[in-house]
């Protein structure tokens, strides 16, 4: 697993390739931060999503019978709550009621299935919020390219797509995600990531960019 932490080091000293080291002097030395670099890395970043997909691809026998269990718990627990609800648009009941005692037993009742099913821990604090590992990469990839190429100078696109590719790679080599990714590519970066942010439903890309707005300030 990554942490904090691991964000905010130099991690443009962890390039290897000769090309990739001379782009990162240009970056530097146009202005690009070290400091919002590691924010965008933080920002876009979660456990909770490797967590999750874990979860959700084990086949052990312990995992099967958790997704089942957690599966039933869900049903039971959302279908109270949505009966509870229900009560708080009853006029008939009086409004000290419903705000001292429904409201309340359905607190509860939300508390206690999110201890059950551990939902707070595989919920990522990201927002916005994505579906996948991928989703999270392209998250980071975009916002990563959107603003280092402000600082590229007359270095092409393609060259920057490298760069960010090595850089990815360099982060997540010894996590879940390094089988996938130890092959990027800056082609690949900029098909399979960069460019999929623009296919992102439309209200998650907008929260996307007012994310990396306040990021850049």
């Amino acid at each position: 697993m990554l942490y904090e932490t691991h964000f905010t080091q130099n991690h443009f000293d962890l390039m290897t390739t000769e090309s990739n080291r001379q782009l990162a002097k240009i970056l530097l030395s146009n202005g690009a931060s070290l400091e919002k670099v590691n924010k965008i890395l933080m920002c876009f970043f979660s456990d909770s999503v490797m967590l999750r997909e874990i979860f959700k691809h084990a086949n052990n026998p312990e995992a099967t019978e958790m997704r089942l269990w957690r599966k039933a718990i869900d049903k039971q627990y959302d279908k109270a709550i949505r009966e509870l609800e229900v009560l708080l648009s009853n006029d008939l009941i009086p409004a000290p009621t419903k705000e001292t005692i429904i409201q309340k037993d359905i607190e509860k009742l939300q508390n206690t299935h999110k201890f059950l099913t551990m939902s707070s821990l595989l919920k990522p604090s990201i927002k916005p919020n994505p579906a996948s590992l991928q989703q999270m990469i392209i998250f980071q990839s975009w916002a990563l390219y959107k603003y280092l190429k402000n600082f590229k100078g007359q270095e092409t696109d393609n060259k920057l797509y490298d760069f960010i590719s090595e850089l990815l790679k360099n982060i997540y080599n010894k996590t879940l995600l390094a089988p996938g990714i130890k092959k990027l590519n800056g082609n690949l970066l900029k098909k399979n990531f960069i460019d999929n942010a623009g296919n992102l439903p439309r209200k998650k890309y907008n929260e996307l960019e007012k994310v990396y707005d306040t990021l850049i300030k």
